[in-house]
């Protein structure tokens, strides 16, 4: 079939309306053809008709009969087509859907994989954090001023990392009541306190 031929063609819905208003069309010319069989029988039984009336009469009926069966059949093959395009369309979607659930399952196991990975790495870096601070804790002379300026204590540096994954979106490591912009610096105070330590130090040798 040519490709105009495929695009003068209605689509489904489009036919299936046509074919409904025929039927119901063939259908009242069928109603009339019976009523005017079954008067012309009764003419031709009473011997005021024909023969020919009554012959022409029936074949009117059979005419009209054929034509609602080959429409109800043709509405029935485009409403059988439909259900089936409708099971394979539903399948499609389903399949997609499916799909999709499987693909996400995937980037959920690779970004729980990735964030084990990432979990491992700050387990080694928050030790070391706390390493290194009680190494500054041994490290100081008894004659150190304040190790609170310091900031040697591990709750303190506990709170400080838990407000810096606050800041980068994870609601659940602090109760904080306000917004970002009130965090405090995460690194500031590690600067100021290394400060404070070099100024002890400076003005510790400065007495010898």
């Amino acid at each position: 079939m040519a490709l105009a031929d495929l695009l003068k063609r209605p689509d489904p819905a489009t036919l299936r309306r046509r074919l409904a208003a025929d039927l119901m069309a063939a259908s009242e010319r069928l109603e009339l053809a019976r009523k005017g069989y079954g008067e012309a029988e009764a003419d031709l039984q009473e011997g005021v008709a024909a023969p020919a009336v009554a012959a022409k009469a029936e074949a009117e009926l059979v005419a009209a009969k054929r034509e609602v069966d080959r429409l109800t059949a043709a509405l029935r093959t485009i409403d059988d087509r439909a259900q089936v395009s409708q099971v394979a369309a539903d399948r499609e979607a389903l399949a997609e859907a499916w799909d999709k659930a499987v693909a996400a399952t995937d980037a959920r196991k690779a970004a729980a994989a990735k964030l084990a990975k990432t979990i491992e790495a700050f387990a080694t870096d928050y030790q070391a954090l706390i390493v290194a601070t009680e190494a500054i804790t041994k490290s100081l002379p008894e004659t150190a001023p304040d190790h609170t300026a310091a900031r040697l204590f591990i709750r303190e540096i506990e709170m400080a990392v838990r407000m810096e994954m606050f800041r980068h979106d994870i609601p659940w490591a602090i109760k904080w009541a306000w917004g970002k912009a009130d965090l405090p610096d995460f690194l500031a105070p590690f600067d100021g306190a290394g400060l404070v330590v070099r100024r002890w130090k400076d003005r510790a040798m400065a007495r010898k």
